[in-house]
């Protein structure tokens, strides 16, 4: 009996501990996912889409983002974003591959910043 308590004081306690720390990385992740979905409503042109996920200093760019790869076949490879530690940006990694013609033409993913408005993460340029 006493090896079950303990047993089972032992499992609620590593439930709590993996409760409590995922606030932190869903963040962190929902972070790394907004700009995943960024990036492919601006390959799909997705105007819509692209107004949900961008912040409001970049809204003046909402047209230019959705028509970037108008006209042109294009898909993300192997694209995975991660939020930065202690930080408002986002590091992906992979590429976009735009088809000009019948030549593949790798755009590689790079830095992001992030911010939260209403919220929500929202992608809001590329880090400098």
């Amino acid at each position: 009996m006493k090896r079950f308590c303990i047993g089972m004081c032992l499992l609620f306690g590593l439930m709590l501990t993996a409760c409590g720390g995922g606030n932190a990385a869903t963040n962190n992740d929902e972070a790394g996912k907004v700009v995943l979905q960024y990036l492919q409503a601006k390959i799909d042109g997705k105007r819509d889409t692209l107004q949900g996920l961008l912040c409001a200093s970049q809204e003046v760019n909402l047209d230019r983002e959705a028509q970037s790869f108008s006209g042109v076949k294009a898909y993300l490879d192997n694209a995975t974003c991660q939020k930065d530690a202690n930080a408002n940006t986002v590091t992906c990694s992979g590429a976009i591959v735009a088809d000009y013609n019948g030549e593949n033409t790798d755009f590689p993913l790079t830095k992001y910043n992030v911010i939260q408005e209403d919220g929500q993460w929202k992608w809001c340029g590329e880090a400098g």
